[in-house]
């Protein structure tokens, strides 16, 4: 069984009752302190020093109480004096933009009055020339004392020629500014951290009071900050409290003092000048938030509540000042007060109280050693975040002679953000290199282009030279590289960044056909290429013959951010033999800068002649085999060759072709047969038949011709699965059937709306356009046996169109890359591509965007893709990128097949319309994702990001949507062409 035990308790004698009754009495009563008409002290209640009536802001801070019922004003007790009068506050401007002056710094502390007079008038014509709209006057000098009488802090009042504090207050409000002066409740602010109060006592507040009384009967400034309120605590601090205020809690004690000196500034100042709105001017941090869980993100060493001991959060939720301003001296990048965490906390809690709350800037260190000052910029930022805080009400900059120094022009770009001629994300804007992307590499470039994007309003340097740029700051400069290492440092607003280049010099790249041997039937005409410097005379070497190599005019994606470019040439190769003839290892040569380098290609050989005889029966096995001239070598597309269907039937004649392709430092292995109907496959397309699957002596019986709304189907009874040569002109398409002697009679299309006639002679089918140009691609495929031929038919309009829109890169890949990394080539191509497929929806097309924002398509994925959707167009949104010349502009759009010169025309000149650029216009090119012969496709490169002026406007939303409805327009009015001969619909047979 549990036993009970009862506590011993200490007893107090009742006459040391009575004496620490006394002292608490004494020193802590003012928290309710009133004085009679007589000024005499007469005893506080002792229980006010509790929470009372709050504001909302930080829950659980305070506690309601009771008020009179609605309607009906509280009575004064007996020996209160009637409330004061109410005088109208003078309301500060809607964002103040405040600058404090200070005796003694900013006007003199002392000496005639004309003299002081003229200080005075030349602070303020300078904060005035600042553009300031209020004034902060500082009322401590430089030698420590306050410019107004005082009993207890050293002073040098007015004298009786001039009270200069009187003065300044009338100038300022003489010439329109808001005005408020900070006031001195004790010293302990002083200093840069608040010190601790020596004594605290009835003496003490008796001075604080009659100062009050002298202050506030004396002078008339629109507002009063009260600082030195802050009770620290030392060693000698409990010692006090058992001589003064034992008792009551030591924590009571200390917090108590911040209260009565603060209750006691804002009744006096309500009874000697009730005009004058007070306000509290705060340290930066109430409480750090791992002390309390409501304190801000900090690491403060000195905060209001627990070293200060003043919980000043309780007195704006108490409703105790008309405002508040806080000393956010911090910069952005201080790790222990870092000014943004700051400000947003107060602004936060001062709008939840919906109480006006001014940031003060710590001027004073601008452009100094101090953690985040160095540059000009700090203050403006510091500006520029506060705007986006919610219960923000302005700034107060501390000290107006740092100001008129203007280092770095600090205040004159201050300045020009409020006046608009200096742009907030010019301010906001540091050093970012987008080029190149590594610090440290091997480059065998003679040169490097540095690309980036710095702050316009001060210099950025590369080595110490000063780097140019434009009015928005983007800048490339091209740096020629020298043999070995290249170190480059490039420096702007306190950050700089450090490259580590090792050059070796390869004046040729790749060659192609790379390394092996390449056998080739004679009088073949071999095409070879090389990358070499874009300034390089290049040459190859075959079979002891020279032959010049030219610029390729075709761009090519992989070197056009580089020193390189892709050189080509051609050698008919000599006539067969009846045996093997070797010609030799193909070299190329590249002379550049007085030095003349090699690199070896593949080694040639002709084969033996051969006969027909000798061909062995191959078909098709994959959905499509591309075809190539057998005439050349070449690994590349060509625009006039369709593809064959699979199951189509050929002779492969000759050996095997072989040869490497090196691309980007990648090599890859070609392998192609040779048809014997002229035309060319990769090996991976084909596969051996049995000689009964051999084709010979084919007939085609008959055809049908079908047209409905989306396809006009040619479908051909073919005995055997024979190949054929498919060709397009403007007016009309030819299909050379091979191994084919029979075909059927011709006949006239009346129910087509894309053919006009279907024309048979010897082994040849022509397929007359019903109007020039109007074709959109074939898709071909055998059936059962029948060869089908499914041709687009242009839609009426885009409402029945179908569109595949491929965002060029993404995922991983960013493309080029502009002056900003938060912007590649990526983002802009994604942010165009989203908006046209918005605008061409919203005109009835079916679209189909292929989703690149977080995946990285291969280009085969993007064809198949496309392919599978089986559209109408297929638009490929890219933007260009120049290595070496910042002035390089404008928009073009490339097509690989003819038929999409038009979509690509048309493309061009809307979207420079838009961007207010040249019109490069179209452009064959070799790029992967427009070679598919089954519909129009073109890739568009809407501006070059390595043009500062077109990046500025590629990135920019409103420019980004007048692209895509330039291509809109494009898309319509390319249909609207290719749709003239009206809609046909039937089926006609022969």
């Amino acid at each position: 069984m549990a036993r009970s035990r009862k506590k011993k308790r200490r007893t107090i004698p009742a006459a040391a009752f009575c004496l620490v009754l006394a002292l608490v009495t004494c020193v802590m009563g003012a928290v309710a302190l009133l004085y009679n008409s007589d000024g005499a002290f007469t005893l506080p209640v002792i229980a006010g020093l509790g929470p009372s009536a709050a504001r909302p802001g930080l829950s659980g801070t305070s506690q309601p109480v009771s008020e009179p019922p609605s309607g009906q004003a509280a009575e004064p007790q007996g020996g209160e004096e009637p409330p004061p009068q109410q005088i109208p506050k003078t309301e500060p401007p809607s964002e103040l933009r405040a600058v404090t002056i200070k005796p003694g710094r900013d006007f003199p502390a002392e000496g005639s009055a004309d003299a002081l007079k003229a200080g005075i008038d030349r602070a303020l014509e300078e904060a005035k020339n600042l553009t300031m709209n209020g004034i902060v006057i500082d009322t401590l000098s430089e030698d420590g004392s306050v410019i107004y009488s005082s009993r207890q802090l050293p002073c040098r009042g007015p004298s009786s020629e001039l009270d200069p504090l009187s003065y300044a207050i009338g100038q300022a409000k003489e010439n329109g500014f808001y005005v408020a002066v900070i006031y001195y409740l004790t010293d302990g602010s002083f200093t840069e951290t608040p010190s601790v109060l020596k004594q605290v006592d009835a003496g003490l507040i008796d001075g604080v009071r009659a100062d009050l009384e002298s202050f506030g009967s004396r002078y008339t400034p629109d507002a009063v900050l009260f600082d030195g309120y802050y009770n620290p605590q030392d060693t000698g601090s409990y010692l006090r409290y058992l001589s003064e205020g034992g008792g009551i809690g030591f924590e009571t004690y200390m917090r108590s003092v911040p209260k009565i000196l603060l209750t006691l500034a804002k009744k006096t100042m309500e009874q000697h000048a009730p005009g004058v709105s007070s306000g509290l001017l705060s340290e930066a941090v109430w409480a750090n938030n791992y002390e309390d869980e409501r304190g801000s993100v900090t690491r403060a060493y000195f905060c209001a509540r627990t070293e200060g001991n003043a919980d000043v959060v309780e007195y704006l939720e108490e409703g105790m000042f008309d405002l508040v301003a806080v000393k956010a001296y911090g910069s952005i990048a201080d790790r222990n007060i870092p000014y943004q965490a700051v400000a947003s906390w107060w602004t936060r809690l001062a709008g939840s109280l919906n109480l006006p709350c001014y940031i003060v800037h710590a001027a004073d260190r601008a452009v100094t050693d101090a953690v985040g000052w160095s540059e000009y910029d700090q203050l403006a930022r510091q500006v520029i975040d506060a705007r986006e805080m919610p219960g923000y009400s302005g700034s107060v900059f501390n000290s107006l002679a740092r100001l008129i120094e203007n280092p770095k022009d600090c205040a004159g770009k201050l300045i020009g953000y409020f006046d608009g001629t200096v742009k907030a994300e010019h301010i906001m804007q540091d050093l970012e290199l987008t080029k190149p992307e590594k610090t440290t590499f091997t480059s065998f470039d003679p040169s490097v282009l540095f690309t980036g994007h710095t702050d316009p309003n001060t210099d950025a340097t590369i080595n110490g030279q000063k780097i140019v740029t434009d009015e928005n700051g983007y800048f490339q400069l091209e740096m020629q590289l020298e043999e070995g290492e290249n170190i480059f440092t490039i420096v702007h607003k306190g950050k700089s960044v450090t490259y580590d280049i090792t050059r070796i010099t390869e004046v040729v790249k790749e060659v192609s056909p790379g390394e092996g041997t390449l056998a080739v039937d004679g009088g073949t005409e071999l095409s070879f290429n090389a990358v070499a410097y874009s300034e390089a005379k290049v040459y190859a070497v075959i079979n002891g013959t020279t032959i010049p190599m030219t610029l390729d005019e075709n761009p090519d994606e992989e070197y056009r951010d580089t020193a390189y470019s892709r050189f080509v040439g051609s050698y008919t190769i000599p006539d067969a033999t009846t045996s093997v003839q070797s010609l030799g290892t193909m070299t190329v040569y590249g002379e550049w800068g007085g030095l003349t380098k090699s690199k070896s290609g593949a080694a040639i050989q002709v084969n033996e002649k051969l006969l027909p005889s000798d061909g062995t029966p191959v078909a098709v096995i994959s959905d499509t085999a591309e075809t190539f001239s057998a005439a050349n070598m070449s690994h590349y597309s060509e625009p006039t060759y369709f593809p064959l269907p699979k199951g189509a039937l050929d002779y492969v004649v000759g050996d095997e072709i072989r040869y490497n392709v090196t691309e980007s430092g990648k090599t890859k292995a070609y392998s192609f047969y040779r048809l014997q109907s002229g035309l060319r496959v990769l090996s991976s397309d084909v596969a051996a038949v049995s000689a009964t699957s051999a084709p010979v002596n084919n007939r085609i019986t008959g055809y049908t011709v079908k047209s409905d709304s989306r396809y006009t189907t040619l479908t051909l009874d073919t005995e055997q699965q024979v190949s054929y040569t498919m060709r397009y002109s403007a007016d009309a398409v030819t299909i050379q059937f091979h191994y084919t002697n029979s075909l059927p009679d011709s006949m006239t299309l009346s129910r087509n709306p894309l053919f006009s006639a279907a024309t048979f002679s010897g082994d040849t089918l022509t397929l007359t356009l019903r109007n020039q140009a109007r074709f959109m691609g074939c898709a071909p495929f055998y059936k059962n046996g029948k060869l089908v031929l499914r041709f687009n038919n242009p839609p009426s309009s885009v409402s029945n169109a179908k569109i595949v829109i491929d965002p060029g890169h993404g995922g991983n890949d960013s493309g080029a890359l502009g002056y900003l990394a938060a912007y590649p080539e990526k983002t802009i191509n994604y942010g165009i591509a989203t908006r046209l497929a918005d605008l061409l929806e919203a005109r009835g097309a079916d679209v189909v965007m292929l989703d690149t924002k977080y995946n990285n398509y291969s280009l085969q994925q993007r064809v198949q893709m496309a392919t599978a959707a089986d559209p109408h167009l297929f638009i490929s949104v890219h933007s260009n990128s120049s290595a070496y010349s910042a002035s390089a502009s404008g928009t073009e759009a490339y097509y690989f097949n003819f038929w999409s010169s038009g979509l690509a025309q048309f493309s061009s000149a809307n979207i420079s319309k838009a961007l207010g650029s040249t019109n490069r216009g179209q452009k064959f090119g070799y790029y992967y994702v427009t070679r598919s012969m089954q519909y129009p496709a073109i890739l568009i490169e809407s501006g070059f990001v390595s043009n500062q002026t077109e990046y500025h406007k590629l990135i920019n939303e409103d420019y980004q949507q007048a692209m895509a409805e330039g291509i809109a327009k494009a898309v319509s009015s390319y249909l609207s062409y290719m749709y003239e001969a009206g809609s046909m619909t039937g089926t006609e047979s022969g």
